[in-house]
């Protein structure tokens, strides 16, 4: 009896001792069950992105388990080939840039190549490029960069268009004969009637002023009011008050009524108006086709040269044997000046700075007596 006793207890001790054996070597297993394991089992990159297939990979993986299933390992290989292969870089060959000639043998300007493959209904694309720095212009009025000459000043003229233009310059020389008389002529001796009456009736006039001021009594001092009278004077404010606000519904009242008058009267002022807006905006246009002012020693003046014509005697129909007129130099410029390109400036001496010597050394004999 003694002899299976002891049999039962080291068969159930073998028993137990292998339990202990398994749950420990579970338990390492477990604990070492990852790192068995790579990268490429471990974890999934998902290129693709979409939520399909990211419910594919995280429902039930073979790594969550420890038994093998050689049909998700497939999918896991694949996975893992497909992320390791690196994608190829294609290179592209630089292209170098087609040189197109802009002009034609025979001096004309080539149409680009690329027109042909563009369809005409379609905007071609349009490089945007800063345009050059270009002047402005210097005025405003409109002014030729080089005056042409009438048909009157040629050298075998038409002889109405050639008397048009001598009448022309004569009326020029004429205007400024005038001009100049009147600038030389001396002022008139004495005074004129018109003066007289009128600085007479000025000092008249401040006579009476002066009779009215001193005819005019001197104000009472202000007396103290009684309360009868204030109260007087407010009802007076109150009725005045009153009156003015019916005169004001009264107008109103009349404005109303007389809304068709005022609607004819603002039409007219806005007729008139849009007159003096049209009428402007000519004698603006006439002014800028009129010759403009320049500056000649700070003050606008303008630019008046004679006409330039021969006179019927020394026409001969011949151009070498016509004496010139005028001078190239004195139009180009007066043309600078209208289109107020150069200014002429006071004219200017150069002075020389006054320089005082002082000697550096003083001698003895320099302070004797």
């Amino acid at each position: 009896m003694a002899r299976k006793r002891k049999l039962q207890t080291k068969a159930q001790r073998i028993k137990e001792v292998g339990a202990e054996i398994e749950a420990f070597i579970e338990e390492q297993g477990e604990a070492t069950k990852l790192q068995n394991y790579g990268d490429e089992h471990l974890f999934a990159i998902d290129t693709a992105g979409t939520t399909s297939k990211k419910a594919k990979i995280t429902k039930d993986p073979a790594v969550w388990s420890g038994k093998f299933k050689p049909e998700k390992a497939k999918g896991l290989k694949s996975a893992i080939k497909r992320i390791q292969a690196k994608p190829v870089v294609v290179t592209k060959p630089k292209k170098t840039p087609v040189l197109e000639a802009l002009w034609d043998a025979e001096g004309h300007a080539a149409t680009p190549a690329w027109t042909k493959d563009v369809d005409e209904y379609v905007a071609p694309a349009i490089i945007k490029k800063k345009a050059p720095l270009s002047n402005a212009p210097s005025t405003k009025h409109k002014v030729k960069a080089v005056e042409v000459a009438v048909d009157g000043q040629s050298y075998h003229p038409e002889a109405a268009a050639h008397q048009a233009v001598l009448a022309q310059a004569q009326a020029k020389i004429e205007a400024k004969q005038k001009q100049r008389e009147l600038d030389r002529a001396p002022l008139a001796t004495g005074i004129s009637n018109d003066y007289i009456m009128e600085s007479s009736d000025d000092e008249d006039g401040e006579d009476d002023e002066t009779k009215d001021n001193e005819d005019k009594p001197k104000l009472k001092a202000k007396e103290k009011l009684t309360r009868s009278d204030r109260n007087r004077q407010a009802r007076h404010k109150a009725l005045e008050k009153q009156l003015e606000h019916q005169r004001a519904n009264k107008k109103l009242l009349k404005q109303i009524n007389n809304v068709k008058t005022l609607e004819s009267s603002v039409k007219k002022d806005e007729k008139v108006s849009a007159n003096k807006q049209q009428l402007k905006t000519l004698l603006k246009k006439q002014k800028l086709e009129e010759e403009p002012e320049v500056m000649i020693a700070g003050k606008k003046r303008k630019v008046e040269r004679p006409t330039l014509v021969a006179a019927p005697s020394e026409l001969s129909g011949n151009v070498r044997s016509l004496k010139p007129k005028g001078s190239a130099m004195k139009d180009r410029y007066d043309s600078l000046l209208k289109r107020n390109k150069i200014e002429i400036g006071k004219t200017t001496r150069n002075k020389s700075k006054w320089t005082k010597f002082i000697p550096r050394h003083k001698y003895k004999d320099d302070f004797s007596v």
